[in-house]
């Protein structure tokens, strides 16, 4: 795929592309992946191909990538710990503080 633009929609959890044409125009948007009972805060875009997500609630870090779905890479049932920012000059690093504990 070219050029796209991501979205990444809160209230329904969802990750959205829309594909950009040539002439700067957007296509058809296509819904990558339903984010049901989470509440999506914040993405980042990896070299390969992956697009992390940040999610206020249901207190986890998400991973998807077109191969393989969406996984769960940190979970936080309770709420208590997990929060995560993107940070350095190109938002390629993640920190995870702990908050709560």
């Amino acid at each position: 795929m070219g050029v796209s633009y991501w979205v990444l929609e809160s209230t329904p959890g969802r990750l959205i592309r829309f594909p950009i044409a040539p002439d700067g125009s957007a296509g058809e948007r296509e819904i990558l992946a339903e984010l049901s009972g989470a509440v999506p805060d914040g993405i980042a875009l990896t070299t390969d191909g992956s697009a992390v997500i940040a999610c206020y609630r249901l207190d986890m870090i998400l991973r998807w990538r077109a191969d393989l779905d969406l996984q769960v890479l940190a979970h936080d049932p309770e709420g208590k710990a997990l929060a995560c920012v993107f940070y350095g000059p190109q938002l390629d690093r993640i920190a995870v503080p702990n908050g709560g504990m």
